[in-house]
């Protein structure tokens, strides 16, 4: 619901191309309803390959590194997921995945929301962490 419902709210203003997602959690039916709804689903690792700056990485509660892996191969115009804060959290508490530094997440983290604004979005009181937020490309800069 989130998820479309950003979309509906982007397509006020932009033209909406093809909607790609990649989930490794999901099962035959999930694949079957999203398919439904119109979107192409890929496969592990395709997504990293599609990123690019028209690109909207929708990324709730997903594991640091793999934020990190998609901010390295691309520029995302618009990122939401976790805070920053609660990415680094992750990092601490699941390792260093494989020998990623956290001064390589800083700089990777802080080189994508360079130029950016971002706003934390509300949660229920019952989901606490990860918080998320929404990071996009200000037009005003750089």
């Amino acid at each position: 619901m989130a998820f479309e419902t950003i979309l509906d709210v982007l397509r006020w203003k932009f033209d909406i191309g093809e909607v790609m997602i990649q989930d490794p959690a999901m099962d035959q039916l999930d694949e079957e309803f999203v398919r439904e709804k119109g979107y192409t689903i890929l496969q592990h690792p395709e997504a990293q390959n599609a990123i690019d700056e028209t690109t909207f990485l929708f990324c709730p509660c997903i594991p640091w590194v793999t934020v990190w892996e998609f901010l390295i191969v691309g520029r995302p115009c618009l990122f939401y997921g976790p805070r920053q804060e609660d990415l680094e959290k992750m990092m601490e508490m699941q390792g260093d995945g494989g020998g990623t530094k956290e001064d390589e997440w800083n700089e990777v983290f802080l080189t994508f929301k360079g130029g950016r604004k971002s706003v934390e979005i509300a949660v229920a009181e019952a989901y606490q962490w990860p918080r998320n937020e929404l990071v996009w490309f200000d037009e005003g800069s750089e």
